[in-house]
């Protein structure tokens, strides 16, 4: 297993625990210019408002138990006043899964967006229609077949049109990963 992959499982796993991430054909949100540092304002260390878990943000990776850096395949964007890790995935380097991050005051709020409330993906499936594939166990199915099914998704891939959706999308169906606090400035 590469160490890329390594790091990115943990990351996914502690964040995503036993959901499916919704991917993307490219980083999001499109049509941003990458930022090849985190900015100041989010540096520093964060303590999780539910668990053990810190969180460490330096000019040029995170840290949570592995170190991530930004590179061609951990892309780092802005959108309004919001953050997005965009993270190419080893397995289909096509598909990217995306983590937003908040920033109100020192409290910092972490979004992914995932197939796992039922709620949801029905919400997903309204916003994107026939742009959303779902694969069963490799197998893709059309959009409306997934309701009902009993077997395993093992993907879910999302194709946009715009920003507005990427943005419609992560308000009205993004998953909070989680709280953080500020608890030391630029480290």
């Amino acid at each position: 297993m590469s160490r890329f992959l390594f790091i990115f499982l943990a990351f996914a796993s502690i964040f995503t625990t036993g959901c499916v991430p919704v991917t993307f054909d490219e980083p999001m949100p499109m049509n941003r210019r990458n930022l090849d540092h985190f900015p100041s304002s989010l540096q520093g260390s964060w303590a999780s408002e539910d668990d053990d878990v810190m969180l460490h943000i330096f000019r040029d990776h995170f840290s949570l138990q592995e170190s991530i850096f930004l590179s061609d395949s951990v892309i780092l964007r802005k959108y309004k006043k919001k953050f997005v890790v965009s993270v190419q995935l080893e397995e289909n380097k096509r598909f990217w899964e995306v983590f937003q991050a908040s920033l109100a005051g020192d409290s910092l709020t972490l979004l992914t967006l995932s197939w796992k409330d039922e709620d949801k993906k029905q919400k997903i499936q309204s916003i994107l229609g026939d742009r959303l594939e779902i694969f069963f166990d490799g197998d893709i199915v059309d959009s409306t077949s997934f309701l009902g099914r009993k077997d395993s998704v093992s993907q879910v891939h999302a194709s946009l049109l715009n920003n507005s959706e990427f943005k419609e999308l992560m308000e009205h169906c993004a998953d909070t990963i989680g709280t953080y606090i500020r608890v030391q400035t630029g480290i």
